[in-house]
C-alpha cells in the first residue's frame, strides 16, 4: 500500500510538471535586428524569452547587411531632422 501511495503521488508530481511544461505562448515574435541577428521573442503571462541567433558572416564582410544599415540610418537621421518636435541642444564651452 505504502508504494503505491508513493507511485501515485509521483505521477501527481509528474502530471502537474507536465502541465507547466506544456504551458502556451501568448505571443512569438521573429525577427532581424539591424546588424543582422536573428531574434525570437517568447512572451508568456509572467516572463518573456529572446533567443538571439547571429549570422555566420561577421557583419565588417557583409557589405549588403551594412548597406541596409546605413540606409536605415539616413532614413531615420531626414525624419528626425524634419520633425519640429525634437530641438537640437546646443552646446558650447560654458555648459
Amino acid at each position: 500500500m505504502k508504494f503505491f501511495t508513493h507511485a501515485l503521488i509521483g505521477a501527481l508530481a509528474g502530471v502537474s510538471f507536465a502541465e507547466q511544461m506544456i504551458d502556451l505562448k501568448q505571443e512569438t515574435k521573429v525577427y532581424k535586428s539591424h546588424f543582422g541577428a536573428l531574434v525570437e521573442e517568447s512572451t508568456w503571462d509572467d516572463i518573456t524569452r529572446k533567443v538571439i541567433t547571429f549570422p555566420s558572416e561577421k557583419f565588417m564582410k557583409d557589405y549588403a547587411q551594412q548597406a541596409e544599415h546605413l540606409n536605415f540610418m539616413t532614413e531615420l537621421i531626414k525624419k528626425r531632422k524634419s520633425s519640429n518636435e525634437i530641438v537640437e541642444p546646443s552646446y558650447n564651452c560654458s555648459t
